[in-house]
C-alpha cells in the first residue's frame, strides 16, 4: 500500500473507531492549575494489536493495553490503545487525514482550530501559559468535538461550565 492509500485507509479507521480529543487534566504547577492536552486515539481489541502496529510504525505514538477496568463496557475483551499525543504531532497528523474523513471531519477541524490556537499564544515558548480566558475558550471548542461523551461511558468528563465553577467564574 502506498503512502497516500495508507493516508486515506487510516482516515477512514479513524472516522470509525478514532477519536480527537483535549484532555483537561488538574495541574498543580501550572499557574491556574489546570492544562490541556490534545489527543488522537483508537482503541481496539488486544487481538486486533497488529493493526496498530501499523499504524504506529507509519505514523509514531504510543501502544498501551488498557485494563479491563476501565473500559466502559461489562464484559469487554482486553483492549490496546494507541495514541498521537503533543500540540504539534496531533496537528500533522490531523491536517494529513483531515481532507478524507467523513463521518469525523467537522470535529477533525475543530481539532485542528483548538490546536493553532493553542500555538499561537505559545508563541515561541516551549510551555503554554495558561490563562483562564485561553483554558476556557479551549474548553467551549473542545465540547463541541465531546458533545456526545455520555456520563455513563465518562463519569468524570469536565465540561466548559463545571471549569468555570471550579475556576471561580461562575
Amino acid at each position: 500500500m502506498d503512502n497516500k492509500s495508507f493516508i486515506i485507509w487510516l482516515a477512514g479507521f479513524i472516522d470509525g473507531e478514532g477519536c480527537f480529543t483535549v484532555d483537561l487534566r488538574k495541574e498543580p504547577k501550572s499557574r491556574l492549575g489546570w492544562s490541556c492536552y490534545p489527543m488522537i486515539t483508537i482503541v481496539l481489541q488486544r487481538s486486533d494489536k497488529f493493526v496498530l502496529e501499523k499504524i504506529q510504525k507509519v505514523f509514531g505514538g504510543r501502544l498501551s493495553n488498557r485494563n479491563k477496568q476501565k473500559s466502559w463496557k461489562v464484559g469487554a475483551k482486553p483492549q490496546i490503545l494507541w495514541r498521537v499525543c503533543g500540540w504539534e504531532n496531533c496537528l500533522k497528523l490531523a491536517k494529513t487525514i483531515q481532507p478524507y474523513l467523513i463521518l469525523k471531519s467537522e470535529r477533525c477541524q475543530i481539532f485542528i482550530d483548538i490546536i493553532k490556537m493553542v500555538l499561537f499564544e505559545r508563541g515561541k515558548s516551549k510551555r503554554i501559559s495558561w490563562n483562564k480566558k485561553l483554558l476556557i475558550k479551549t474548553c467551549e471548542m473542545r465540547d463541541k468535538i465531546n458533545k456526545d461523551r455520555s456520563i455513563f461511558r465518562h463519569p468524570n468528563y469536565l465540561n466548559v461550565e463545571i471549569l468555570r465553577t471550579k475556576l471561580g467564574l461562575v
